[in-house]
């Protein structure tokens, strides 16, 4: 068992080494397949955990990276500990869940002022108060009898049990008064709770993993399907999308009926402004994520019912007319404040609230080619409301005019997609 004096002089160096791509300190390289060997000429390379040297007192603390496990060992207390896994010692309490990243927690039980119960505190902080059992009030006199003797003294009631401190060291701490227990949990990143099951703390900032990358979960989120990540702001009750959607589907074909998805060739334009869809392949017409928009295709009506989640990250989905509607009224139709700035065709554009809406023009489907058509002057998403068995609406802005939703052939025309949370 690795003692706490020995994980508060290595953890530090641990956690640097385990997310080093993103502090600096210990560079990972990454490939396609995750992390390879770090960047440092200091640290001793071996190619699996069977040639690590016996770990004794004269190499306690030392970090090898082991190629085999595309991961860093430290040698702590007689044992090679993974530099990927939380350390077993370490003890936070945890808003839901028994362990953590690197952050030790310690509780205790202090009594109240007056006597009337305790509270528990970690790390300084009082995370919940437990109140002592009353003491019984005293028995009211008995009556009178007939014969006028007195009615006896009613007896005491009984006292109320201490409440203990249980800490069993893996997250939890329980506060037991006789039969009866509360568990707490909890688990800061400075003055901010967090889950370290799924969230990281580093230098005082909470940061989750998407793939091999970190992100703040504040601005970003992870679309867990190809591990990119989206910005996304918050207009009014509404949680949009700040970015087009550069999900690239399995079934990316053209046919008449079905259609497909493309983006620029340009360097960097896809995951700058995201991949122009066909109405189809946006409302996920094979069902792979769900199936509201299952034969919704050219050439027949599906009658799609809201929310349809389309082609959308999971937790998100295809907003309607209405959603658009309801955005404008948020912004008081003041569409300049979501476009996004620094185009000329744009010259007065505030993007005020980050939604950052691009002049990248329409695409439309031209035999075997794309014809790409005003570009710098205006922009249309896809919504999943249908028009009739050939045709959608779409949310479509310009610079010289309000936003108005135009009538489109479902499969000619291929436009972005903004998702909306759920």
């Amino acid at each position: 068992m690795i003692s706490l004096k020995t994980i508060k002089s290595v953890f530090s160096a641990l956690l640097l080494a385990s997310v080093g791509s993103v502090l600096g300190s210990y560079l990972v390289a990454c490939d396609d397949d995750g992390p390879s060997q770090p960047q440092n000429a200091s640290m001793h390379v071996v190619s699996s955990a069977k040639d690590l040297a016996e770990c004794e007192d004269d190499n306690d603390g030392e970090m090898v990276w082991v190629k085999g496990e595309r991961s860093a060992r430290i040698c702590a207390e007689g044992e090679w500990q993974s530099a990927a896994e939380p350390l077993k010692d370490t003890v936070t309490v945890a808003t839901d869940t028994v362990y953590t990243k690197g952050e030790n927690v310690e509780c205790a039980i202090e009594n109240l002022k007056n006597k009337t119960g305790v509270k528990v505190v970690c790390n300084g902080d009082s995370i919940g108060v437990v109140y002592n059992g009353r003491n019984g009030e005293d028995g009211s006199d008995g009556k009178n009898g007939k014969n006028g003797s007195d009615g006896k003294q009613g007896s005491d009631g009984e006292d109320g049990e201490t409440c203990k401190l249980t800490d069993n060291k893996d997250g939890k701490v329980f506060v037991v008064c006789g039969k009866d227990s509360v568990t707490f949990y909890k688990a800061m990143c400075g003055e901010r709770p967090y889950d370290p099951e799924n969230r990281w703390c580093i230098e005082g900032t909470i940061l989750a993993e998407c793939g091999y990358k970190f992100y703040n979960p504040d601005s970003l989120f992870c679309d867990i399907r190809d591990k990119r990540t989206y910005r996304y702001v918050t207009i009014g009750n509404q949680v949009w999308m700040a970015e087009n959607l550069n999900y690239v589907n399995t079934h990316d074909e053209t046919n008449d009926s079905i259609g497909g998805s493309w983006c620029s060739p340009d360097a960097d334009s896809c995951a700058r402004f995201g991949r122009y869809y066909s109405w189809p392949i946006a409302m996920d017409c094979y069902g792979d994520f769900s199936d509201a928009g299952v034969g919704c295709v050219s050439g027949q009506e599906c009658n799609p019912q809201y929310p349809v989640r389309g082609i959308c990250p999971e937790g998100w989905h295809l907003p309607d007319t209405t959603d658009w509607e309801i955005l404008e009224s948020y912004v008081n139709n003041d569409y300049r404040a979501l476009e996004a700035t620094g185009f000329k065709g744009w010259p007065y554009a505030t993007d005020r609230y980050g939604f950052s809406v691009f002049p990248t023009g329409v695409v439309r489907q031209q035999g075997e080619g794309i014809v790409i058509g005003n570009v710098g002057t205006n922009m249309a998403f896809w919504t999943m409301t249908e028009v009739s068995g050939s045709t959608a609406a779409s949310w479509d802005i310009a610079d010289n005019r309000l936003p108005k939703f135009w009538i489109y052939d479902k499969v000619v025309l291929r436009f972005p997609i903004r998702c909306l949370k759920d």
